[in-house]
């Protein structure tokens, strides 16, 4: 799957997408791939999940996502993930290159920027701004599980605000 070009929510505050999971894109395989999920040149904003991966949701995918020149920004869930969430041992890799994250939250839990179980590389990419609750963590990025990591380059993690562990990236059981 390949998107180009698009807007994903809205121009504008509370007239984006709202879904159980992911109001933005949601992404899953139940058999067959690997495939690979790529979004470039793309707006994802003001979209509202009532679970986690406010803007973007991946879990239990058989491949990888790549995602270039998108803004990920004002996406908002209560659970995890407030702009991108990935997860499940499928997904093997996922890359953001020249985007930026930034403004989004989660009223309730962890990774108000990015939520991952899985290997990521971040490049070219500020995150700023992002959003937690009182005793959350990772408030840029929260990582978890023994097979997240976390590569970063020529990107900047700044303004983030979290009153518990790792406002700007918490990392639990990864690498």
């Amino acid at each position: 799957l390949t998107l180009q070009n698009s807007l994903v929510g809205s121009t504008s505050s509370g007239s984006g997408n709202s879904g159980e999971f992911s109001g933005g894109i949601y992404a899953t395989t139940t058999s067959g791939g690997p495939y690979n999920l790529v979004i470039s040149n793309s707006t994802v904003q003001y979209n509202t999940s009532n679970s986690s991966g406010g803007g973007i949701y991946v879990t239990n995918f058989n491949g990888t996502v790549d995602i270039d020149d998108t803004p990920i920004t004002h996406n908002s869930v209560p659970a995890y993930g407030g702009g991108l969430y990935f997860a499940g041992a499928s997904l093997r890799s996922v890359d953001i290159a020249n985007s930026t994250i930034s403004n989004n939250s989660s009223s309730n839990n962890h990774g108000g920027g990015v939520y991952s179980s899985v290997p990521i590389t971040i490049s070219g990419t500020p995150m700023n701004a992002n959003i937690l609750p009182t005793s959350k963590y990772g408030a840029g990025i929260y990582l978890t599980g023994s097979t997240a990591s976390l590569t970063m380059s020529n990107s900047s993690i700044t303004n983030h605000t979290a009153s518990g562990s790792g406002a700007g990236i918490h990392i639990t059981g990864s690498t």
